[in-house]
């Protein structure tokens, strides 16, 4: 319940009133980062995560493991500073450095690893409200 009506007043604060713009300008350094889990901090762009589409930056520490997990909603990124692997379920690895983009369907089983020594820092984007669902994956036979 606090999260919820931490980002509710964060919004307001960085969406402005009714009625405004809400492109507002500004840099990652001036957004409300909320901690989403420890060592992975979210900050809203545009939108409400919670609701549907968003856009929001991820900062992430450097080390960090994101396990394998979902969403419902794709998305789409694009890679500020740091560098970071996609790992998948069929073993596959990606990397993604500074200007990168990638995407990720729905449904698709993937994790993460901030692999700089520096952390991660991105951009992401979906036409659909955020969750993550923790996905187990199979043992090799």
């Amino acid at each position: 319940m606090r999260r919820r009506i931490a980002v509710a007043v964060g919004l307001a604060i960085l969406l402005g009133a009714p009625g405004q713009s809400q492109e507002q300008p500004g840099g990652a350094k001036e957004k409300l980062w909320l901690e989403m889990a420890p060592g992975s901090h979210f900050a809203p762009a545009f939108g409400d995560w919670e609701q549907g589409g968003h856009g929001k930056f991820i900062r992430v520490v450097a080390g960090l493991k994101v396990p394998f997990h979902t969403h419902s909603n794709e998305y789409h990124g694009v890679m500020i500073s740091g560098r970071m692997t996609h790992l998948y379920e069929d073993g596959s690895v990606s990397e993604v450095g500074a200007g990168d983009y990638w995407g990720i369907r729905s449904g698709v089983p993937h994790g993460h690893e901030c692999v700089s020594s520096e952390p991660c820092m991105m951009y992401t984007h979906s036409s659909g409200r955020y969750d993550f669902n923790l996905h187990q994956v199979a043992a090799p036979r």
